[in-house]
């Protein structure tokens, strides 16, 4: 890092983790899982894992393979076998020695005895040390911004000016909490860095705000890669603080899109009537895509759907709805080798009795006015 750079992250480091070390609160326990499945994702390579932050990292052994990890360095001779308290507080000094020394690191307010004593609090700030550090700092950014201002700002400026780019202009992210407790924006986020899979997410409630972070959470590991370091129920909930949230959306600039091997081309085509017949179009990535539909009425029961193939890789699904209400349609799509597979959900169809609609232009009396009607199915329309 550069002088300047590395002054920035110092000033942020010390401002996080004096937070991070106040009493008790709410978002501890959202802060003690997100970092227990961060250390767990870095560990992944080494088949080595944790339970608890607060006490498996005493001997030491873990730390320091994590940090291995981290840094692609060997930390060098330790005791592997601990049964003494002296042993524990070797390694671990071991570790935030080298942290300190090798990777210029500011390690604050934690010396060795802290991890060995189990004080949560300080291990948490570590642990956030090592997530800013290796998550955050040390990516390569594509900022929209000149590249000599970009060495002068800290990992979360950083962060947030790369979200910021990928948002569209009418979104306004102005925090790491409670900007993202409804969903919406991380499904702006995640439409943005997967623009095909159209999730629809401008038509989200904030007061669905857990199914909305579900599906988008759900989109972004299946479609990007993004390991969900944080529950949708976490994500949402107030006490939520901004090291778990930006420990979760630092995976977002290193993302690499995995088109879906199918989707919606059309979500319904006009206004569903009962009793008109109501037709969207499939793509699929492949003529060996095999698709199976199921579309649920108001009542939870199941509706008859027509499927056909109109091109190898074009599919028409249509359906009759027979009552009013709200209709729910899933489409499952899988790979016939059965390597790839998807499910996608249209978004639900709202089906009327009868279709009103006001005629906005001006009409003359005596002279004929035209016009059309989508979605009028088969057979005569009453107009």
């Amino acid at each position: 890092m550069q002088r300047r750079e590395r002054m920035a992250f110092d000033d942020e480091m010390e401002q996080m983790l004096t937070a991070g070390t106040q009493p008790d609160a709410g978002w501890k326990i959202i802060q003690q899982n997100t970092f227990t499945r961060w250390v767990n994702q870095q560990l992944k390579s080494a088949d080595v894992s944790i339970t608890d932050l607060e006490t498996d990292f005493e001997d030491g052994l873990k730390l320091i393979r994590l940090v291995e990890v981290l840094s692609g360095r060997s930390l060098g001779k330790y005791s592997k076998k601990v049964a003494f308290r002296s042993q524990k507080l070797e390694n671990n000094a071991l570790v935030l020695n080298f942290l300190e020394n090798e990777e210029h690191i500011k390690i604050v307010n934690i010396d060795s005895s802290a991890i060995v004593d189990r004080n949560l609090k300080l291990i948490l700030g570590l642990v956030w040390t090592l997530v800013l550090h290796y998550s955050i700092a040390q990516q390569i950014w594509e900022l929209p911004e000149d590249s000599e201002k970009v060495v002068e700002r800290s990992p979360k400026e950083k962060l947030m000016l790369w979200i910021r780019g990928k948002l569209p202009d009418d979104i306004n992210l102005k925090n790491f909490t409670s900007d993202w407790n409804s969903g919406i924006l991380l499904g702006a986020l995640v439409d943005s860095c997967a623009p095909d899979l159209h999730i629809g997410w401008r038509s989200w409630d904030p007061a669905d705000a857990l199914q909305s972070t579900r599906i988008a959470m759900d989109v972004a590991e299946k479609h990007l890669s993004v390991v969900p370091l944080i529950t949708a129920e976490e994500l949402i909930n107030p006490a939520v603080d901004e090291k778990s949230i930006m420990t979760y959306l630092a995976q977002f600039p290193q993302a690499r899109y995995k088109p879906p091997i199918g989707f919606i081309e059309n979500e319904g085509t006009g206004h569903a009537v009962v009793g008109q017949r109501c037709e969207f179009k499939l793509n699929t990535i492949s003529e060996s895509i095999l698709v199976d539909v199921l579309v649920n009425d108001p009542d939870g029961k199941f509706v008859d759907v027509v499927v056909a193939k109109e091109a190898p890789q074009l599919y028409s699904i249509q359906y009759f709805p027979r009552m009013e209400g709200r209709y729910a349609m899933t489409l499952k799509l899988r790979e016939a080798t059965g390597e790839d597979s998807l499910e996608l959900f249209v978004e639900t169809m709202v089906v009327a009795a009868e279709y009103r609609f006001t005629y906005n232009e001006v009409a003359q009396v005596g002279k004929p006015v035209m016009f059309s009607l989508e979605n009028a199915g088969d057979g005569v329309t009453e107009v």
